[in-house]
Protein backbone atom coordinates (compact mmCIF):
# COMPACT_ATOMS: atom_id res chain seq x y z
CA UNK A 1 0.00 0.00 0.00
CA UNK A 2 2.78 2.13 0.95
CA UNK A 3 4.44 1.75 -2.11
CA UNK A 4 1.17 2.20 -4.57
CA UNK A 5 0.47 5.81 -2.15
CA UNK A 6 4.24 7.14 -3.12
CA UNK A 7 3.72 5.47 -7.20
CA UNK A 8 0.62 8.05 -6.85
CA UNK A 9 1.47 11.11 -5.44
CA UNK A 10 4.92 11.00 -7.78
CA UNK A 11 2.15 10.63 -10.46
CA UNK A 12 0.01 13.11 -9.99
CA UNK A 13 2.66 16.23 -8.80
CA UNK A 14 4.45 15.16 -12.86
CA UNK A 15 7.24 13.66 -11.19
CA UNK A 16 7.14 10.76 -13.69
CA UNK A 17 10.32 9.57 -13.67
CA UNK A 18 10.35 8.57 -9.93
CA UNK A 19 7.27 6.78 -10.95
CA UNK A 20 8.30 5.33 -13.49
CA UNK A 21 11.31 4.07 -11.60
CA UNK A 22 9.49 2.48 -8.76
CA UNK A 23 6.93 0.84 -11.02
CA UNK A 24 10.53 -0.69 -12.97
CA UNK A 25 11.71 -2.03 -9.88
CA UNK A 26 8.22 -3.85 -8.63
CA UNK A 27 8.20 -5.39 -12.01
CA UNK A 28 11.67 -6.87 -11.69
CA UNK A 29 10.87 -7.81 -7.99
CA UNK A 30 7.73 -10.23 -9.16
CA UNK A 31 9.91 -11.33 -11.86
CA UNK A 32 8.11 -9.99 -14.97
CA UNK A 33 10.46 -9.47 -17.94
CA UNK A 34 9.72 -5.66 -18.30
CA UNK A 35 12.16 -3.75 -20.79
CA UNK A 36 10.44 -0.09 -20.58
CA UNK A 37 8.11 1.58 -18.84
CA UNK A 38 7.27 5.06 -20.01
CA UNK A 39 4.44 7.87 -19.69
CA UNK A 40 3.43 8.70 -23.29
CA UNK A 41 2.76 12.23 -23.67
CA UNK A 42 0.86 12.56 -26.95
CA UNK A 43 -1.73 9.34 -25.67
CA UNK A 44 -1.69 10.97 -21.81
CA UNK A 45 -1.07 7.15 -20.62
CA UNK A 46 1.44 5.08 -19.60
CA UNK A 47 3.18 2.58 -21.76
CA UNK A 48 5.21 -0.52 -20.59
CA UNK A 49 7.30 -2.91 -22.66
CA UNK A 50 6.56 -6.63 -21.07
CA UNK A 51 8.71 -9.37 -22.82
CA UNK A 52 7.77 -8.89 -26.40
CA UNK A 53 4.09 -6.92 -25.29
CA UNK A 54 3.36 -3.07 -25.19
CA UNK A 55 0.62 -2.39 -23.07
CA UNK A 56 -0.94 0.86 -22.38
CA UNK A 57 -3.04 2.38 -18.83
CA UNK A 58 -4.22 5.47 -17.52
CA UNK A 59 -2.60 5.02 -13.74
CA UNK A 60 0.52 3.18 -12.94
CA UNK A 61 0.05 -0.15 -12.32
CA UNK A 62 2.13 -3.54 -12.15
CA UNK A 63 -0.25 -5.85 -13.24
CA UNK A 64 -0.08 -5.51 -17.63
CA UNK A 65 1.38 -8.85 -18.72
CA UNK A 66 0.25 -11.27 -21.27
CA UNK A 67 -0.72 -13.60 -18.60
CA UNK A 68 -2.92 -11.14 -16.81
CA UNK A 69 -5.15 -9.83 -20.18
CA UNK A 70 -5.30 -13.96 -20.64
CA UNK A 71 -6.45 -14.63 -17.61
CA UNK A 72 -9.02 -11.81 -17.51
CA UNK A 73 -10.83 -12.82 -20.96
CA UNK A 74 -10.78 -16.70 -19.99
CA UNK A 75 -12.97 -15.12 -16.20
CA UNK A 76 -14.97 -13.01 -18.82
CA UNK A 77 -15.65 -13.42 -22.00
CA UNK A 78 -13.46 -16.68 -23.04
CA UNK A 79 -15.30 -18.25 -19.83
CA UNK A 80 -17.16 -20.57 -21.88
CA UNK A 81 -15.01 -20.75 -25.14
CA UNK A 82 -12.04 -19.69 -25.88
CA UNK A 83 -10.63 -18.35 -29.67
CA UNK A 84 -8.72 -21.42 -31.25
CA UNK A 85 -6.58 -21.10 -34.19
CA UNK A 86 -7.80 -19.64 -37.31
CA UNK A 87 -11.25 -18.89 -35.73
CA UNK A 88 -13.24 -15.46 -36.90
CA UNK A 89 -13.86 -13.58 -34.10
CA UNK A 90 -16.34 -10.00 -34.07
CA UNK A 91 -14.97 -8.05 -30.62
CA UNK A 92 -17.67 -5.14 -30.39
CA UNK A 93 -16.73 -2.16 -27.97
CA UNK A 94 -12.79 -3.38 -28.16
CA UNK A 95 -11.86 -0.43 -26.32
CA UNK A 96 -8.20 0.10 -25.74
CA UNK A 97 -7.32 -3.61 -26.57
CA UNK A 98 -6.22 -5.58 -24.04
CA UNK A 99 -8.32 -8.65 -24.83
CA UNK A 100 -7.80 -8.01 -28.56
CA UNK A 101 -4.30 -9.11 -28.18
CA UNK A 102 -4.67 -12.64 -26.49
CA UNK A 103 -7.71 -12.86 -28.92
CA UNK A 104 -5.44 -11.88 -31.89
CA UNK A 105 -2.45 -14.52 -30.67
CA UNK A 106 -5.33 -17.45 -30.13
CA UNK A 107 -6.54 -17.47 -33.35
CA UNK A 108 -3.24 -17.08 -34.96
CA UNK A 109 -2.44 -16.10 -38.69
CA UNK A 110 -4.95 -17.73 -40.02
CA UNK A 111 -7.89 -16.25 -38.01
CA UNK A 112 -8.89 -13.07 -37.81
CA UNK A 113 -10.56 -9.91 -35.30
CA UNK A 114 -12.51 -7.91 -36.33
CA UNK A 115 -12.10 -5.08 -33.43
CA UNK A 116 -14.98 -2.64 -33.37
CA UNK A 117 -14.56 0.61 -31.33
CA UNK A 118 -17.23 3.30 -31.31
CA UNK A 119 -15.73 6.28 -29.26
CA UNK A 120 -12.86 8.30 -31.08
CA UNK A 121 -10.45 8.59 -28.49
CA UNK A 122 -10.51 4.94 -27.11
CA UNK A 123 -10.33 3.80 -31.00
CA UNK A 124 -7.34 6.50 -31.51
CA UNK A 125 -5.66 4.08 -28.80
CA UNK A 126 -6.53 1.05 -29.98
CA UNK A 127 -5.21 1.37 -33.11
CA UNK A 128 -2.04 2.81 -31.77
CA UNK A 129 -1.93 -0.19 -29.68
CA UNK A 130 -2.52 -3.35 -32.76
CA UNK A 131 0.18 -1.05 -34.80
CA UNK A 132 3.03 -1.12 -31.67
CA UNK A 133 1.77 -4.96 -30.91
CA UNK A 134 2.47 -5.62 -34.71
CA UNK A 135 -1.35 -7.16 -34.39
CA UNK A 136 -1.36 -7.89 -38.40
CA UNK A 137 -4.50 -10.09 -38.05
CA UNK A 138 -6.59 -7.31 -36.49
CA UNK A 139 -8.95 -5.48 -38.81
CA UNK A 140 -10.23 -1.81 -36.51
CA UNK A 141 -13.28 -0.11 -37.24
CA UNK A 142 -14.45 3.17 -35.38
CA UNK A 143 -18.46 2.41 -35.43
CA UNK A 144 -20.97 2.25 -33.47
CA UNK A 145 -22.64 -0.89 -33.78
CA UNK A 146 -26.53 -0.14 -33.22
CA UNK A 147 -30.17 -1.68 -34.76
CA UNK A 148 -29.46 0.43 -38.08
CA UNK A 149 -27.33 2.87 -40.01
CA UNK A 150 -26.84 6.41 -38.96
CA UNK A 151 -25.51 8.17 -36.46
CA UNK A 152 -25.29 8.00 -32.30
CA UNK A 153 -23.97 10.21 -30.10
CA UNK A 154 -21.44 8.87 -27.55
CA UNK A 155 -20.66 10.79 -24.12
CA UNK A 156 -17.19 12.19 -23.66
CA UNK A 157 -15.67 11.15 -20.19
CA UNK A 158 -12.03 12.62 -21.51
CA UNK A 159 -10.07 8.86 -20.85
CA UNK A 160 -10.81 5.86 -22.24
CA UNK A 161 -14.24 5.78 -22.97
CA UNK A 162 -14.18 2.79 -20.95
CA UNK A 163 -18.14 3.23 -19.81
CA UNK A 164 -19.22 5.50 -22.10
CA UNK A 165 -23.58 5.17 -23.03
CA UNK A 166 -25.18 5.82 -26.28
CA UNK A 167 -27.57 8.19 -27.25
CA UNK A 168 -29.81 9.16 -30.16
CA UNK A 169 -29.53 12.74 -28.94
CA UNK A 170 -27.09 15.68 -28.26
CA UNK A 171 -26.08 17.15 -25.12
CA UNK A 172 -23.07 17.90 -23.40
CA UNK A 173 -19.86 16.96 -23.91
CA UNK A 174 -20.19 14.11 -26.80
CA UNK A 175 -18.70 12.24 -30.09
CA UNK A 176 -21.00 11.94 -33.04
CA UNK A 177 -20.23 8.46 -34.51
CA UNK A 178 -21.22 6.51 -37.21
CA UNK A 179 -23.93 3.53 -36.66
CA UNK A 180 -24.34 0.76 -38.51
CA UNK A 181 -26.25 -3.00 -37.26
CA UNK A 182 -24.20 -6.08 -37.33
CA UNK A 183 -26.04 -7.38 -40.06
CA UNK A 184 -24.58 -4.48 -42.31
CA UNK A 185 -21.17 -5.13 -40.63
CA UNK A 186 -21.13 -8.75 -41.45
CA UNK A 187 -21.99 -8.37 -44.88
CA UNK A 188 -20.25 -5.23 -45.63
CA UNK A 189 -17.01 -7.27 -44.93
CA UNK A 190 -18.11 -9.96 -46.73
CA UNK A 191 -17.64 -12.44 -43.56
CA UNK A 192 -18.84 -16.13 -43.94
CA UNK A 193 -18.69 -16.90 -40.76
CA UNK A 194 -18.25 -15.59 -36.69
CA UNK A 195 -16.66 -18.42 -33.90
CA UNK A 196 -17.25 -15.69 -31.34
CA UNK A 197 -19.33 -12.83 -30.99
CA UNK A 198 -17.53 -10.86 -28.54
CA UNK A 199 -19.74 -7.99 -27.31
CA UNK A 200 -19.32 -5.37 -24.47
CA UNK A 201 -20.76 -1.74 -25.05
CA UNK A 202 -22.29 -0.40 -21.95
CA UNK A 203 -26.28 -0.74 -22.35
CA UNK A 204 -26.10 -0.61 -26.10
CA UNK A 205 -26.28 -4.66 -26.67
CA UNK A 206 -29.73 -4.00 -26.56
CA UNK A 207 -29.60 -2.12 -29.38
CA UNK A 208 -27.13 -4.53 -31.04
CA UNK A 209 -29.25 -7.81 -31.32
CA UNK A 210 -32.23 -5.89 -33.10
CA UNK A 211 -30.05 -5.17 -35.89
CA UNK A 212 -28.43 -9.20 -36.14
CA UNK A 213 -31.04 -11.19 -37.47
CA UNK A 214 -30.98 -11.41 -40.88
CA UNK A 215 -26.96 -12.95 -39.52
CA UNK A 216 -28.03 -15.37 -37.12
CA UNK A 217 -26.72 -18.76 -38.99
CA UNK A 218 -23.56 -17.40 -39.69
CA UNK A 219 -22.64 -16.91 -35.57
CA UNK A 220 -21.92 -19.69 -33.86
CA UNK A 221 -21.26 -18.55 -30.15
CA UNK A 222 -22.05 -15.14 -28.64
CA UNK A 223 -20.53 -14.13 -25.59
CA UNK A 224 -22.62 -10.75 -24.71
CA UNK A 225 -21.09 -8.46 -21.15
CA UNK A 226 -25.23 -6.86 -19.74
CA UNK A 227 -25.24 -4.36 -17.46
CA UNK A 228 -27.48 -4.75 -15.09
CA UNK A 229 -24.82 -4.84 -12.37
CA UNK A 230 -24.82 -0.99 -13.29
CA UNK A 231 -28.78 -0.51 -12.72
CA UNK A 232 -28.47 -2.78 -9.62
CA UNK A 233 -26.05 -0.57 -8.40
CA UNK A 234 -28.20 2.80 -8.65
CA UNK A 235 -27.85 3.93 -12.43
CA UNK A 236 -30.55 4.52 -14.73
CA UNK A 237 -33.14 2.03 -16.59
CA UNK A 238 -31.15 2.13 -19.48
CA UNK A 239 -28.88 -0.44 -18.09
CA UNK A 240 -30.89 -3.17 -17.50
CA UNK A 241 -30.02 -5.44 -20.65
CA UNK A 242 -30.06 -8.88 -20.16
CA UNK A 243 -34.22 -9.67 -20.54
CA UNK A 244 -34.26 -8.38 -23.48
CA UNK A 245 -30.98 -9.58 -24.54
CA UNK A 246 -31.56 -13.28 -23.52
CA UNK A 247 -35.46 -12.85 -24.65
CA UNK A 248 -34.02 -12.26 -28.18
CA UNK A 249 -30.95 -14.99 -27.97
CA UNK A 250 -32.74 -17.80 -26.79
CA UNK A 251 -34.86 -18.75 -30.17
CA UNK A 252 -31.48 -19.39 -31.62
CA UNK A 253 -29.17 -20.23 -28.94
CA UNK A 254 -28.56 -22.09 -25.84
CA UNK A 255 -27.93 -19.85 -22.87
CA UNK A 256 -25.31 -20.39 -20.09
CA UNK A 257 -24.19 -17.82 -17.20
CA UNK A 258 -21.84 -18.07 -14.63
CA UNK A 259 -22.49 -18.43 -11.11
CA UNK A 260 -19.52 -16.65 -9.80
CA UNK A 261 -20.76 -13.83 -6.85
CA UNK A 262 -18.80 -11.20 -9.04
CA UNK A 263 -22.09 -9.03 -10.74
CA UNK A 264 -19.68 -8.31 -13.72
CA UNK A 265 -19.01 -11.82 -14.56
CA UNK A 266 -22.54 -13.21 -13.53
CA UNK A 267 -23.96 -10.78 -16.23
CA UNK A 268 -22.43 -12.06 -19.06
CA UNK A 269 -24.29 -14.02 -21.63
CA UNK A 270 -22.88 -16.77 -23.16
CA UNK A 271 -24.55 -18.74 -26.04
CA UNK A 272 -23.99 -21.21 -28.45
CA UNK A 273 -26.30 -21.53 -32.14
CA UNK A 274 -28.38 -24.28 -32.17
CA UNK A 275 -27.47 -24.74 -35.58
CA UNK A 276 -23.68 -25.32 -34.36
CA UNK A 277 -22.64 -28.82 -34.92
CA UNK A 278 -19.69 -28.75 -32.89
CA UNK A 279 -21.60 -26.82 -30.67
CA UNK A 280 -20.78 -29.55 -27.27
CA UNK A 281 -17.66 -29.03 -28.06
CA UNK A 282 -17.11 -26.48 -25.02
CA UNK A 283 -20.34 -27.20 -23.17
Amino acid sequence: MAISTLVKFCDRVGIHWVARSIIFIVYLLKGKKIKNVKFNAQLSLWEYQVGKSFFLTQELSWFSSDEYYLKTLQRYAGFFYMPTLGDMVIDVGAGVGEEVQPVARLVGPTGKVFAIEANPRTFGILAYFCKKNHLANVNIFQLAITEKAGHVFIDDDGAYGVQNSISNRAGGAQFKVESISLDDFIDGNSIAYVDLLKVNIEGAEQFLVKGMSKSLFKIRRVAISCHDFRFNAGESEFYRTRENVVSFLQKHFNIFYQKSGDPVRDNYVYGVNKNCTNASSFI
